[in-house]
């Protein structure tokens, strides 16, 4: 009896250690993302983050453009393909919570060739 006992004291104590390491990994992670997308200027937000460039060869019209753009109070992504725009995701965003800087270029439209980084920026600024 004070084997099963000890070993279902032991296991608790492992998963109880488990679960405190991996939630603070989990919660210092999201802390980190929010430091580096709402500390950074815009000025480097635009250095690090170019606006999508037409490649050799390609034509304007033929290129996918993902754009992160404020209209209306909401954050919405877009798809931009052969000159149709397709909303991908909207969120209601409170503007008076970031750097004005940062909501102006955002008014202006921050396009990304990739749906990842699109993404990545939309889900910063909506959680």
């Amino acid at each position: 009896m004070d084997r099963i006992k000890n070993s279902l004291i032991t296991a608790a104590y492992v998963l109880l250690t488990a679960l405190f390491f991996f939630g603070g990994y989990a919660l210092g992670s999201r802390s980190e993302d929010k430091e580096l997308v709402f500390d950074a200027p815009a000025e480097t937000a635009r250095a690090v983050v170019p606006a999508a460039a037409v490649k050799e060869g390609e034509r304007e019209e033929d290129r996918t453009v993902y754009t992160v753009i404020i209209q209306n109070g909401r954050l919405c992504l877009f798809r931009d393909e052969g000159g149709s725009r397709t909303l991908i995701s909207s969120e209601e965003i409170s503007e008076n919570i970031y750097p004005s800087a940062d909501i102006a270029e955002l008014r202006r439209g921050i396009e990304f060739d990739s749906m990842d980084k699109a993404q990545e920026l939309f889900e910063n600024f909506v959680s």
